[in-house]
């Protein structure tokens, strides 16, 4: 509701086991599922991990498919205990890039809100890809690629693809949708 408000009040949710059925038809796909802190309103964080886990593996074909995403360190090292090495914090700072407990972690991606990366910093090239959300201007994601970040999210691919762009990309944006958005890579 805090994003949407009522646009999409009569669509249900769509549960877990069909997303992750749709998924096995779609090998080409990667879908970064992220794990939400209001989990725990019900049950604790490992029992939370535990069955989420326990209903991705239902569906072992998609594990190279799926990537656990989340804001909370502590859910993505229980699901690293678990056995899951397909892992990608959601980073609230800048500075947590490098921080200890994001490099244990091992993660295949790193996500970061654009508004979160200082001015004129580049993409460390020795880190995982760096995806940056919360864009939905093409010329801001050519500028933003421009200083190396090459994978972005947005919740508007409509807009995206359809916005004619006024900056000459160097490299094409090839685009790939997931069920909250779009990541793309260019």
């Amino acid at each position: 509701p805090e994003q949407f408000g009522e646009r999409f009040s009569d669509q249900p949710l769509l549960r877990l086991d069909r997303l992750l059925q749709w998924l096995e038809t779609e090998p080409q796909v990667t879908l970064f599922l992220e794990l939400k802190r209001s989990m725990t309103q019900v049950l604790s964080p490992r029992q939370a991990v535990a069955r989420v886990i326990e209903e991705i593996d239902k569906f072992s074909s998609v594990h190279r498919q799926l990537v656990l995403i989340s804001f909370s360190i502590k859910f993505l090292q229980l699901a690293r205990q678990q056995g899951w090495d397909r892992l990608a914090p959601v980073l609230t700072h800048w500075y947590q890039l490098r921080h200890g407990s994001i490099q244990r972690l091992q993660p295949r991606w790193l996500f970061i809100n654009h508004l979160r990366i200082p001015d004129g910093v580049s993409c460390p090239s020795d880190l995982p890809p760096v995806v940056i959300y919360k864009l939905s201007d093409i010329d801001a994601v050519h500028r933003w690629a421009a200083r190396g970040f090459n994978w972005i999210e947005t919740d508007d691919i409509g807009a995206m693809l359809a916005a004619p762009s006024q900056s000459k990309p160097q490299t094409p944006l090839q685009l790939q949708t997931k069920p909250t958005g779009v990541v793309g890579s260019l």
